[in-house]
């Protein structure tokens, strides 16, 4: 399974969860949870991708800093996304990632790098060493 970490640095959970709402319509159930998943994108009847959000309360005092070094800022709340398997995802993920980074300039983490991928290298499709986002 494909995933993306958007880290948020100056975004609160009440900002997130109501532009995620507006975006995926209403999140589901869920815990609340980081590995809950509350969204579905482009729908909960078709999804293709899985969405979850938290704060970082599950990350240890070193972890923190090394993402905060890496981001450039104390990071505040992270979305997490998951192609579902249902389709590539792709052509979903690089509209919901632009979308995102637009809304809240911030930074892009996949599982293919370590490389913080801004707006501008999506929408490039910038290779970094030898990957790209997407």
């Amino acid at each position: 399974m494909r995933s993306i970490a958007i880290d948020l640095t100056e975004a609160t959970r009440d900002v997130v969860e109501k532009f995620l709402d507006g975006l995926c319509g209403p999140r589901t159930g869920g815990t609340g949870h980081w590995w809950s998943y509350r969204w579905y994108y482009p729908s909960q009847q078709q999804p293709v991708l899985c969405i979850a959000a938290g704060d970082y309360s599950n990350y240890d005092a070193d972890e923190l800093r090394e993402l905060e070094a890496v981001v450039g800022a104390k990071p505040t709340f992270q979305v997490s996304i998951d192609v579902s398997g249902t389709a590539d995802g792709t052509k979903e993920l690089r509209e919901l990632c632009e979308t995102l980074l637009f809304r809240f300039d911030d930074r892009a983490f996949d599982d293919y790098s370590e490389h913080p991928w801004t707006l501008g290298e999506i929408k490039s499709g910038a290779k970094v060493d030898w990957a790209r986002l997407l």
